[in-house]
C-alpha cells in the first residue's frame, strides 16, 4: 500500500499522503520487535510525563522523513529545490512530420550502453496540436511502470526494477499521438520536471538528468531542438536539424540585443550542433540566440547560472 501511495505521489495523481504527515517522530528508546516489518506493531510517537520533578535531558526522538526511500531528501532550510550538476542522459525520439489527421508513433530510445534501475519524467506537449492515444512500454515492460495523463498536455511517467536493466538500443516505450493540427516537430514534445522530476538512476543510486534528443526524419524545413544543458554553468550546445545541406548563420545575443558570438558554417543535411565556448557568455544571466537557414529563422533563449 505504501509503495502504491508513493507512486501516486511521484506521478502527481495525489499531492500529499492521505492520513499521514511529512515527518514521523519515534521514541529513540523504542526497539522494533521485527525491524523487517516495522508496521507490524504500533510504535510510540510521544513521551508521557506525569508529576515531572526534574529535567530529563535524555529524552529524544528519531525523525523519519515520509517517502524518503533512498535518503536523498533535502531536509535543511538551505537545501536546493532542484538538483544541479548531474550527469546527463539523453533519450532519442524520432519525430515524424506532424500533419493534421495523422496518427504518429514516437519511440523513446536510451543510449546503447546504459543500465538503469529507475526512470521518471514529465512529458509536455501542446494539447491543441496533439492528443495522446496510447503509451506502450517495451524495454521497460520488465519492472514496474506507471503513468498518468494530466490536463494541459502533461504526462507523468515512472518506472523501477528490482535489478538494473540493459535498456539501450531498443525503444523504452512508444508514444502514440493523433495530430489535431499541423505543428512544428521541434515544438511538439519536451521532457521537463514540471510535475515529476526528469531523472534516471543506476544500480548505485547515482542520478542522471534526463533530456530529450529528437531526430526529424522527413522534415522539409529547419528544426531547432534547443540548448542543452539549459540552464548551464560553463558551456552549452545548440542542437538543430537541417533538411538538406547548406549554410547556417548563428548569433548569440545578450538582453540588450548586443551580439556576443556568431558563426557561419556550411553543413551536411541531418542533425547538427553548435558548441558555445565559455567565453561566449560573460557571466550569469539570460541570453538569446538566432539560427538562420535559407531565409528561415528560429530563435530561443538560454540561462547561465
Amino acid at each position: 500500500f505504501d509503495l502504491v501511495q508513493l507512486r501516486r505521489l511521484i506521478l502527481f495523481i495525489d499531492e500529499e499522503f492521505p492520513q499521514n504527515t511529512s515527518w514521523r517522530f519515534i521514541d529513540r528508546d523504542f526497539t522494533f520487535p521485527d525491524p523487517a516489518q516495522p508496521f507490524s506493531t504500533p510504535f510510540p510517537e510521544l513521551i508521557n510525563y506525569n508529576n515531572l520533578a526534574a529535567s530529563d535531558l535524555e529524552a529524544d526522538f528519531v525523525a523519519v522523513k515520509v517517502g524518503d526511500v533512498n535518503g536523498s531528501a533535502q531536509t535543511s532550510l538551505s537545501g536546493s529545490l532542484e538538483e544541479r550538476g548531474l550527469r546527463e542522459l539523453s533519450l532519442r525520439a524520432a519525430i515524424p512530420p506532424l500533419r493534421k489527421g495523422k496518427v504518429v508513433r514516437v519511440p523513446l530510445v536510451a543510449p546503447a550502453d546504459v543500465r538503469l534501475s529507475a526512470l521518471q519524467f514529465t512529458l509536455e506537449y501542446d494539447p491543441h496540436s496533439l492528443a495522446l492515444r496510447g503509451l506502450q512500454p517495451q524495454a521497460l515492460a520488465e519492472g514496474q511502470a506507471a503513468w498518468h495523463e494530466h490536463e494541459g498536455g502533461r504526462l507523468t511517467f515512472a518506472w523501477n526494477a528490482e535489478e538494473t536493466a540493459a535498456l539501450g538500443g531498443t525503444p523504452l516505450m512508444t508514444l502514440e499521438f493523433e495530430v489535431l493540427q499541423e505543428t512544428r516537430a521541434d515544438e511538439a514534445l519536451r521532457l521537463s520536471s514540471h510535475l515529476t522530476p526528469a531523472l534516471a538512476y543506476d544500480s548505485e543510486g547515482n542520478a542522471f538528468s534526463l533530456h530529450l534528443a529528437p531526430s526529424f526524419s522527413g522534415q522539409t524545413a529547419l528544426v531547432l531542438s534547443g540548448a542543452r544543458p539549459n540552464p548551464f554553468r560553463s558551456a552549452a550546445a545548440i542542437h538543430f536539424y537541417l533538411p538538406r545541406a547548406g549554410t547556417i548563420h548563428f548569433s548569440l545575443l545578450d538582453a540588450t540585443g548586443r551580439i556576443l558570438f556568431q558563426t557561419r558554417q556550411a553543413l551536411d543535411a541531418g542533425a547538427g550542433r553548435i558548441e558555445l565556448p565559455e567565453t561566449a557568455t560573460p557571466g550569469p544571466g539570460v541570453y538569446f540566440y538566432r539560427l538562420e537557414f535559407e531565409g528561415t529563422v528560429r530563435s530561443g533563449k538560454l540561462v547561465r547560472l
